[in-house]
Formats: structure tokens, sequence, C-alpha cells
């Protein structure tokens, strides 16, 4: 199986992806990781399912799973709601729409769920309650929605971000680094926050590069300061690792071939005498 996402409460951890390429996962394990319970689920009319998010309402105990599932011919966002023992208590599966769900998080008795297109408003039920145009990554910070985004510009590509209060109404919009290669807050993958400040991946490819940047935004909406761990950094310590591996190969074929001289000397010495 592979992990995507992952979630702690109630002293257990829950984690989720997918198996065998066609399974949406789910597991629950224990704070030592030991393993409680799992659950695959791929309904009749899926080709494939994958959960790219996870999180755990603190009303209810529910837990959320967020990602999409293949009809064949699109892939169509979904969210499945289980009880603490991955028993299926809910599954909403807009027919209409494409794309997946990536994050959900939760403020008061509501979920807050991102899409490729927009953010969901739900009650604890699963059932719609509004929404916003316009997807992205997800954090819920200090009772505000914080959305992380990108755009495709004619020159290249824009990050930037916006927050929203519970009722969708934009309290600030900031536009961060413009890259000429291709930049992205990417799925699977969850914005998160220690109450002050919220914390953000974004992933830029270029041609012969690729790197990542780290966003931390003020929690604050009346806070001006962004601070980005700049990609030289990340870069670097990527050079460092090439350097180091190319340098850990030479050693060891050095090593290599004092054997191998050893080694025929010894057989010719042997045939001598």
């Amino acid at each position: 199986m592979v992990y995507n996402a992952v979630a702690v409460a109630g002293g257990y951890v829950y984690a989720a992806g997918y198996y065998d390429y066609d399974y949406l996962y789910v597991e629950k394990r224990t704070a030592d990781l030991a393993l409680v319970a799992n659950a695959t689920y791929l309904e009749d009319g899926w080709h494939s399912a994958e959960a790219y998010g996870i999180a755990v309402d603190p009303s209810t105990g529910h837990i959320w799973v967020v990602g999409y599932y293949d009809d064949g011919n699109y892939e169509r966002p979904l969210i499945l709601i289980l009880d603490p023992d991955l028993r299926l208590i809910r599954k909403v599966e807009p027919s209409d729409m494409r794309g997946f769900f990536a994050n959900v998080c939760f403020i008061d008795n509501y979920a807050f769920v991102s899409g490729s297109r927009n953010v969901f408003k739900l009650d604890k039920s699963g059932n719609l309650v509004g929404k916003a145009v316009g997807g992205g990554q997800l954090a819920c910070a200090n009772n505000k929605l914080f959305v992380f985004w990108y755009a495709e510009l004619m020159d290249g590509y824009r990050l930037g971000y916006t927050v929203f209060d519970t009722n969708f109404r934009e309290l600030k919009t900031v536009a961060l680094a413009k890259n000429d290669y291709e930049a992205a807050f990417y799925a699977p993958g969850r914005p998160d926050t220690d109450g002050q400040r919220v914390y953000a991946v974004a992933v830029v490819e270029g041609p012969r590069v690729a790197f990542a940047w780290v966003y931390a935004v003020p929690a604050d909406v009346s806070i001006a300061e962004q601070i980005l761990l700049p990609a030289a950094r990340i870069t670097s310590l990527l050079k460092l690792a090439i350097i180091i591996g190319i340098a850990a190969l030479f050693v060891v074929g050095l090593i290599l071939s004092k054997i191998k001289k050893r080694k025929q000397g010894a057989e010719v010495a042997q045939s001598a005498s």
C-alpha cells in the first residue's frame, strides 16, 4: 500500500492512501503503531479509488477520508465518513463533478473540504451547506480557512493563498512568488498550523531541476509578514547529497578494485606454486 495522509486523534493514528493500485485504503493503529483495524473500499462502478486526505471530526469522532474515484471515464471527488472502527457511515460521491478532494478540516460543527476546483462546507452528516469557487490546499486555523492555490499565467505560474471566514467571506488574498517554471501546491499534501503560522509546501519543476519552497504565513490575518524557506537552501542540500553519493560510489569502486586486484594476485601466486 501507499500512504498519502495521516491523522492523530484519541490516542490512535489513522492513515489513508491506496492498496494494490485500485483500492482506497484506510488503517487505524495505536500510538506504538500496532495495527488495530484496516479496510479497503472499491464500489461497483469504480475502476479505482484513492485517498488524498484524512481527519477526525472532534465533535463526533468520525473519520473523514477524502480523495477520488475513477468511474472509467473521469476521476470524480469522493468523501467517506467512517466510524472509529472504520465501518462506512456515509459516502459522498458527486457524479456531476470531476477532479478530487484534497483536504478536510473542521471548525465548530462543520467540515470544510477542498477540491481541485472549489472549497465546500458540509454539516457533520455530510450534507452540503455552501461552497466557494477556487480550490487548492486547505488548512483550518484560528476559525478561518486558508486556501493555498496556484494559477497558470501567460509567462509562468503564480502561487498564492486566500483566507476565508466560515461563511466564505474573503478576508485576505496574497500573491506569493511568480515562477517561470511550473509551480503548484500539489495533492496529496496538507498544510498545517501551530496556531501562529500556517505552513504549506510548494513544488517547482523545471526542465532539469525540481525543488520545494516551504511557506510560513501568519494565522492572524492582520499581520502582513510571510516567511519563505528559499529553494536555494533545499537545492544546496540536494547538491550536497549528490556530491556525497558520488563520493561514496567512488570509494566503493576503489575498494572493489583493490579487492579484485588482490584476488587476481592471489590466483597468480597460487598457479605459480
